[in-house]
C-alpha cells in the first residue's frame, strides 16, 4: 500500500514481494481510497499499470513514481468521484431525514413541516413520495381549478 496525498493505494499483485523475490512484474492494478476509508469500500479511482510501458526498471521506488503518476493524471477523476461520494452520503441521511420526520409526523402536519420549515416546493414533496400525501395535491389541484 501506498499513501500519497490523501490517498491510499492498494496494489495487487504485491509488487514488493514479487521484486525482493526476483519474481518478473506484469501488469499491477492500482485501487486508489481515500486515506479516511479505513474499511476500503470506495474506489476513487482504478487503474493498471505495466513494466515497458508505465515503467523501465523494476525497482520499488520506479514503480512507485509511476503509480503516483498514473494518480497524478487521473487526480479530476478523483476529485470527481469524492464529490460523487460525498453527495451520495448526503443524499443518504437526507432520506433517512425523511423516512425519520414521516415516522413522528402524518398527514397535514408532515405536508406543513415540508412546505414551511424546509421551503420545499409541492412537486418536491410530491418527487420525494411520502406516504399519506397524495390527498394534499389532490386539495391543491381542485382548489387551483375553482371556477365559481
Amino acid at each position: 500500500m501506498i499513501k500519497f496525498d490523501g490517498l491510499k493505494i492498494v496494489v495487487e499483485p504485491d509488487y514488493k514481494e514479487r521484486i525482493e523475490k526476483g519474481i518478473e512484474l506484469e501488469e499491477l492494478t492500482c485501487y486508489a481510497y481515500d486515506e479516511n476509508d479505513i474499511e476500503q469500500k470506495n474506489i476513487l479511482l482504478c487503474f493498471t499499470i505495466m513494466p515497458g510501458t508505465d515503467f523501465d526498471d523494476e525497482t520499488v521506488e520506479e514503480v512507485e513514481k509511476a503509480i503516483r503518476r498514473t494518480a497524478e493524471r487521473d487526480w479530476a477523476t478523483i476529485q470527481l468521484e469524492r464529490a460523487n461520494l460525498k453527495l451520495e452520503r448526503r443524499k443518504d441521511i437526507l432520506g433517512k431525514a425523511f423516512g425519520y420526520l414521516s415516522e413522528i409526523q402524518k398527514g397535514e402536519d408532515l405536508f406543513k413541516t415540508l412546505k414551511n420549515q424546509l421551503g420545499m416546493t409541492e412537486k418536491e414533496i410530491k418527487d420525494a413520495e411520502f406516504e399519506g400525501l397524495d390527498e394534499f395535491f389532490e386539495e391543491s389541484q381542485n382548489e387551483g381549478m375553482n371556477f365559481s
